[in-house]
């Protein structure tokens, strides 16, 4: 188990190297001048080259990239060229916000997705499975901005039952404690934020929830089925066990176990897919705050979020071979 975690902590310095290079280049592919963009339509060469000054701009790219490493290895992140914040306070405004979102879209999207497999599986080649089947087959096609736009058409436009944009009501005075909205109302033992501030998270959650459900639902439907067929299934069935109980406690333990690995899988397809949901439902998370930065040539941002998401792509991972190693010992040698 120590041999598996120090493989993968040995693993992340390179793998960051590589995103933050990859990214360095991306961004200064990219047609437009980030000095210009600050400074304005309107403002003279003298001041362009003023800001390209201030930030390195005008330095060489390969001398440019080394000072990004430099400052990244002792935690420095660099400032925003339009916030002139640095990069971690901005992605730390945001971040709450991210995970706020993820979370309640895991909290919707794993328990309806095990419910309807775990049914497509007991039932197979029934109706329940084929409109299991087929719904997860539309989750997994459909795009997400698409889903949240007429989730927001029907149930914000339409019927007018939920807000449709924002984290909470601009009014409110909810003072910061952790950045997560709802965890703040509770601390502060405000009712009506509380719920003003789940009413916001329905529509984004229920949006983002399509790709966990349908990924879950589709690999719980098959290793169950897989499962069921076992031998000592078949003999706990001829022993009289009844059925709810057999799926509990002689199916699941085995048949669970690749839903580990999914977890690896869904913590980046969720953060990939909260940009787009994030831009739908103007949800101020990381994915907004991404999206404006490349509009802006903002450099250090962009760069600042990528490192971000491939830190939190390896930790998931981590915790997923940790997780997969204690349950299958088989898997500690591979």
């Amino acid at each position: 188990m120590g041999a598996l975690i120090a493989r993968r902590l040995l693993a992340l310095p390179v793998l960051l190297l590589g995103v933050s290079l990859v990214v360095f280049v991306i961004g200064h592919l990219v047609p437009g001048d980030p000095a210009r963009v600050l400074a304005g339509p309107f403002a003279s060469e003298t001041d362009v080259e003023r800001l390209r000054a201030v930030y390195g701009l005008d330095q060489p790219l390969l001398d440019q990239y080394l000072n990004y490493v430099g400052r990244v290895v002792r935690g420095d992140l660099g400032n925003s060229f339009r916030s002139s914040r640095p990069v971690v306070f901005d992605l730390a405004d945001r971040f709450p916000a991210t995970i706020e979102l993820t979370f309640a879209a895991l909290l919707v999207g794993i328990p309806t997705g095990l419910w309807l497999g775990i049914t497509a599986a007991r039932r197979q080649n029934g109706l329940a499975d084929y409109a299991a089947t087929l719904g997860s087959i539309v989750g997994i096609s459909v795009p997400l901005f698409w889903v949240g736009l007429m989730l927001a058409a029907l149930f914000g436009v339409a019927l007018q039952w939920l807000p449709f944009s924002g984290r909470i009501s601009p009014f409110s005075d909810l003072p910061r404690v952790t950045g997560l909205v709802t965890v703040d109302a509770l601390l502060a033992g405000d009712l009506a934020t509380l719920t003003d501030a789940l009413r916001h998270l329905v529509l984004p959650a229920l949006t983002l929830a399509v790709v966990p459900l349908a990924l879950v639902a589709r690999l719980t439907r098959a290793s169950f089925i897989e499962v069921l067929r076992q031998d000592y299934i078949r003999t706990a069935r001829a022993y009289g066990v009844p059925e709810p109980r057999l799926i509990r406690r002689h199916a699941a333990k085995n048949a669970l176990l690749p839903l580990v690995t999914l977890v690896g899988v869904l913590v980046p397809a969720l953060l990939n897919g909260a940009v787009l949901t994030e831009t739908v439902y103007s949800w101020p998370g990381v994915g907004t705050l991404l999206l404006s930065s490349i509009a802006g040539r903002d450099y250090a941002v962009v760069q600042g979020a990528a490192l971000m998401f491939a830190t939190l792509y390896v930790g998931s991972n981590l915790l997923v071979d940790i997780s997969y190693a204690a349950l299958d010992p088989r898997t500690r040698e591979a």
